[in-house]
Order: C-alpha cells, then sequence, then structure tokens
C-alpha cells in the first residue's frame, strides 16, 4: 500500500468506528428514554390501580345497598298503612 492511501484507510477506519460509537450512543440514549417513560407509566398506573375499585367488586354492595332501601321502602309502606287505619278509627270513634 502507498502511503496516503494507508492514511485514507486509517481515517476510513477511525470515521467508521465513530460513526458505530455514535449510533451505540444514540441507541442507548433512547432505550433509557424509553425505560424511564416507562417507569414513570407504571407508576401513574399503580397510584390510579390503589384508588380504583372494580365494578365487579363493587356490585355486591350495590346490590346490599338496594335491598336495604327496598326493605326499609316496605316498611315505611306497612307503618303508613298502620297509621291509616289508626286515624279511620279514630274518626270513626270521634264521629260516634
Amino acid at each position: 500500500m502507498q502511503e496516503p492511501e494507508a492514511w485514507r484507510m486509517i481515517g476510513f477506519i477511525i470515521a467508521a468506528m465513530a460513526a458505530m460509537g455514535g449510533i451505540i450512543m444514540r441507541d442507548r440514549y433512547v432505550l433509557k428514554s424509553i425505560t424511564d417513560g416507562d417507569e414513570k407509566l407504571h407508576t401513574r398506573i399503580n397510584h390510579f390501580e390503589k384508588g380504583y375499585v372494580r365494578r365487579v367488586d363493587l356490585d355486591g354492595h350495590i346490590q346490599s345497598l338496594e335491598n336495604m332501601v327496598n326493605q326499609m321502602r316496605e316498611e315505611q309502606r306497612e307503618t303508613n298503612r298502620r297509621i291509616d287505619t289508626l286515624l279511620q278509627l279514630m274518626t270513626k270513634g270521634a264521629s260516634n
């Protein structure tokens, strides 16, 4: 090899190594950015899950509340019937 060709070859090898190093550094930076973003996302998801109640878990409680409200409604109707009967008896007794 002639001397100028050797220097060209050395320059080409140095440029190729620099380009490969740049590509590797860029890829590491992108991977680190993705990893950091994933960690933030998972932190947000975990925080959300702690405050979230699944519909399936809540259905039993809602059903229990609905049953209690219906039972109270029936008790109130029975109380109203008794009061109506008592008022009717009082008005019949007062008119006699």
